[in-house]
């Protein structure tokens, strides 16, 4: 079970004080409990200093491709599609745009 770690600084606040708009969600999609994400405060609280590789080139995340780096390959894709592809497959979106063109509906939204 994995999950994946999002960036986000609309949900969670940057700087030395907070947590740097990093959030953990679980491999179900939902936030990583509590005690999870404790602990991993408590880890990182303890790094002593960063690694950096030398000699390793930037890969331009914002072109999709497949880069090899040594032995390593480096495959960079746009989710957006992948997730899109997915909602398409769940809702019917001409149906509710269909819904939300109806005068006798209305739809009431808070972010």
């Amino acid at each position: 079970p994995f999950g994946g770690f999002i960036c986000s600084a609309s949900h969670n606040p940057g700087g030395i004080t907070e947590d740097f708009g990093i959030k953990y969600n679980c491999e179900n999609g939902g936030p990583a409990p509590e005690k999870l994400t404790d602990k991993m405060v408590e880890f990182t609280a303890s790094i002593s200093q960063i690694k950096m590789c030398k000699g390793v080139p930037d890969v331009n995340l914002g072109n999709k491709g497949v880069y090899t780096i040594g032995d390593r390959i480096i495959e960079v894709f746009d989710p957006v599609e992948d997730h899109l592809n997915l909602l398409q497959r769940c809702f019917d979106f001409g149906r509710i745009k269909a819904l939300f063109a109806r005068p006798d509906f209305s739809f009431v939204y808070d972010s």
